[in-house]
């Protein structure tokens, strides 16, 4: 929020937060563009999902991940998500239950970006969610946000495996 208030206050147009899904993206370039030539955008252009559809795993970026390096880089990548974000989960729980909120904000900051960059898009949503309340103060949600988060990340463990298994041997 911060940012976006800074940015915003400087003559940008809009403003799009890290982790960028390129649906939220097209969406905000159509929108700035109808504004643009004063037409609206049809219907079928602009009818994208709310943020409460987010896939548990974005195929999209497992795919680009794969073109990049391989399947081995896509093993290697998720391993380590897995590694880490297991400790910045159950890190998270114990921070808060122990009022520790700077730690919760950073653990939430690091799972939004290495969920995001890997395709954890309901994770990375959550994070994000709840440290932008953070950064004003406002723990007024976090009660509700960990336990969501933590949900979200058993929903990925469960089945991730299996997705990737699909994934990888679908060429």
């Amino acid at each position: 929020k911060e940012d976006r208030d800074r940015f915003m206050s400087q003559g940008m147009d809009d403003y799009v937060a890290k982790p960028i899904r390129a649906k939220h993206l097209i969406g905000k370039v159509q929108e700035l563009i109808g504004k643009a030539t004063g037409r609206k955008m049809s219907e079928k252009q602009s009818d994208l999902p709310p943020d409460n559809t987010l896939p548990v795993l974005d195929r999209s970026i497992v795919n680009q991940l794969k073109q990049i390096g391989g399947k081995d880089l896509v093993l290697s990548v998720f391993e380590d998500f897995v590694n880490e974000s297991n400790e910045l989960v159950g890190e998270s729980l114990t921070a808060y239950a122990q009022q520790d909120i700077a730690t919760v904000k950073s653990h939430l900051h690091t799972l939004k970006g290495s969920a995001g960059t890997v395709g954890v898009m309901q994770v990375a949503e959550i994070a994000r969610e709840a440290e932008s309340r953070l950064k004003t103060d406002d723990t007024s949600t976090l009660a509700q946000a960990l336990p969501e988060l933590q949900l979200a990340y058993g929903r990925f463990l469960e089945n991730y495996r299996d997705w990737l298994d699909e994934w990888m041997n679908a060429d």
